[in-house]
């Protein structure tokens, strides 16, 4: 199955409480295929903005494999950028992460990754608190995840003990 993702929406929320518009943006072009347990995706990019940030996506190639309790990702070329408060995790993102190469195994809680990465920025918010810094960081709270250069683990803590 081939599936080719074009897709662009511009939504205008009511006005805010300071008679401001606030407008959410999505823009996402990519090429797409495969299946349920398999995707790639080809020369991507994506925008999206927001009242609380915006966030910016590019990549060459990018392969998952498997499904929510055990997966592999393959990805070439990526990279992406972030600022401002995430949706549903009410964490702060200041971060910048760029990554020749990188290859992420996840199996339930655990996770680790290997590849060329340069990550840099940080986060604070109930999802904890982290810094990196050319690819060499520590995020600390109930998803712990240590890097150096794009080599990292993590381990999710409320997945662990649920």
């Amino acid at each position: 199955m081939i599936i080719i993702k074009l897709n662009q929406s511009a939504v205008i929320k009511p006005e805010t409480e300071l008679s401001r518009p606030a407008r959410d943006i999505n823009h996402d072009h990519s090429f797409k295929f495969g299946d349920q347990n398999s995707e790639f995706k080809l020369l991507s990019n994506s925008l999206s903005a927001h009242e609380n940030g915006a966030k910016i996506e590019v990549g060459v190639y990018e392969h998952k494999l498997g499904d929510e309790d055990i997966s592999l990702t393959n990805s070439v070329l990526t990279g992406s950028s972030h600022v401002g408060f995430d949706d549903n995790s009410e964490t702060f993102n200041a971060m910048v992460k760029a990554n020749v190469i990188k290859s992420e195994l996840k199996a339930g809680p655990l996770g680790i990754n290997a590849g060329i990465g340069f990550d840099t920025g940080f986060k604070t918010g109930k999802d904890g608190i982290g810094a990196y810094v050319g690819g060499t960081g520590l995020t600390l709270g109930p998803k712990t995840d240590f890097s150096i250069f794009g080599l990292g683990f993590s381990i999710d803590w409320t997945e662990l003990f649920g």
